[in-house]
């Protein structure tokens, strides 16, 4: 099944976790483009995006800004993803206007590159993780932005920081120059 949904355990698991982020909602919500994740994100701070649009709908705020290069690492079939208006028509109207898919290209979803090995996978990996964190701290410069989150997967947490994490669970870092410490 190629880019599932978040599972009902995944949301349960999700919920559990939302309970450590109660004091402090992030200026700027980055996600991977996978359906799972996107629908993470939504449940991890959809309250505090859905505040952030005034009555009739235009967007006075926040936005869960999907960036390719935080997508799973792998190529298996349920790791691969979908072209940005597919990917959109999972969600509903409401959803789609949290959901800041302009970072996309229409085939961010295609992995150029196979790999003999996983050394190999995780060095492409890494480069293309490095963009993407490159990127956000672009994005939140400019935004002056203090607070972000990242919703991605254990591989891109794993190639990034080295470091094992639980599904759900929720980490903070303080993020200088593309190196995240641990706070």
């Amino acid at each position: 099944y190629r880019d599932p949904p978040l599972t009902e355990r995944g949301q349960e698991q999700l919920l559990a976790s939302r309970t450590s982020l109660v004091d402090e909602a992030p200026d700027m919500v980055f996600a991977s483009p996978m359906l799972r994740t996107l629908q993470s994100a939504l449940l991890l701070f959809g309250p505090e995006l859905s505040n952030a649009f005034s009555p009739v709908g235009e967007r006075s705020g926040k936005q869960v800004i999907a960036l390719a290069a935080f997508q799973e690492r792998n190529t298996k079939t349920w790791d691969t993803g979908r072209a940005p208006t597919e990917l959109a028509s999972s969600f509903s109207r409401d959803e789609q206007r949290l959901i800041d898919m302009s970072q996309l290209a229409p085939d961010w979803f295609v992995k150029e590159h196979t790999w003999t090995n996983d050394n190999e996978r995780d060095r492409i990996a890494l480069a293309r993780i490095s963009s993407g964190v490159a990127a956000v701290e672009a994005m939140a410069r400019t935004r002056r932005a203090r607070t972000i989150a990242i919703v991605a997967h254990h591989g891109v947490f794993e190639v990034l920081l080295g470091a094992q994490f639980e599904q759900a669970e929720v980490r903070r870092f303080h993020l200088l120059e593309g190196t995240f410490t641990p706070l």
